[in-house]
């Protein structure tokens, strides 16, 4: 009987402790006061709106991103647009300056031969004493370094001898076109402004290959074209 009554009271006893912690935990988590739970929840307010201008900030920041990169892909293309349709005109009164020719007399043969020449380099551009060439922007870059090299060796080689021979004539001319192939292998990736200033150096590059290094600087803009040195038999 005795054990019986010492077991009730032990189990009202865990009972008890049990009732209490399940009390004390509940009133950890929760309000203990209705002011308390206004409080909480007016601050739950103000962090859930918190985040949302953190990420109404974010995603603005987002669209402006892809905005200034949506506007600036539309410049590039744009002006590879119009540098490919310049490029077109050009090859087009190029050809039909080729079809007219075989109509043409001497005279008129000579006039559009000095309308349609080249000018050739200025010094600051390529000094005739030295043969040091003052390349643009985009020739400047590495992937023409190479063309360079052996350009800058040949102009040297003129300014050292007073001109160029056939076979060397036709190297510049040769490795000008490579140069310029791989400019417009690139064309995408440069703006107009500065591709057709450097196509149009390679092209005089190859016109300037035809005069003695020691023409004076006066005759550059309207002389008249010389023929090409023939090659070395």
């Amino acid at each position: 009987m005795r054990q019986i009554l010492l077991r009730t009271v032990l189990l009202v006893a865990a009972v008890a402790i049990v009732a209490r912690l399940s009390w004390a935990q509940w009133g950890y988590n929760s309000a203990s006061t209705l002011a308390e739970g206004n409080a909480r929840g007016l601050s739950e307010v103000v962090r859930a709106e918190g985040q949302r201008n953190v990420m109404n900030a974010e995603a603005a920041k987002n669209y402006e991103q892809a905005r200034s990169q949506y506007i600036q892909n539309q410049l590039q293309y744009t002006e590879q647009y119009f540098a490919a349709k310049r490029m077109k005109q050009e090859d087009y009164r190029a050809e039909q300056a080729r079809k007219n020719q075989s109509k043409a007399t001497p005279e008129t043969l000579y006039r559009a031969a000095l309308a349609t020449a080249p000018k050739r380099l200025m010094e600051k551009e390529l000094d005739p004493a030295t043969g040091k060439i003052s390349w643009p922007k985009l020739l400047a870059l590495p992937p023409y370094e190479k063309d360079r090299e052996e350009l800058e060796a040949s102009f040297t080689e003129r300014a050292a001898v007073g001109e160029l021979d056939g076979e060397q004539y036709l190297h510049v001319q040769q490795t000008t076109k490579h140069l310029l192939a791989e400019l417009k292998s690139h064309i995408r990736e440069y703006p107009s402004q500065d591709y057709i200033p450097a196509r149009g150096f390679g092209d005089r590059l190859i016109y300037e290959a035809r005069f003695a290094a020691t023409a004076p600087v006066a005759s550059r803009s309207g002389a008249t074209p010389p023929k090409p040195p023939a090659p070395n038999q």
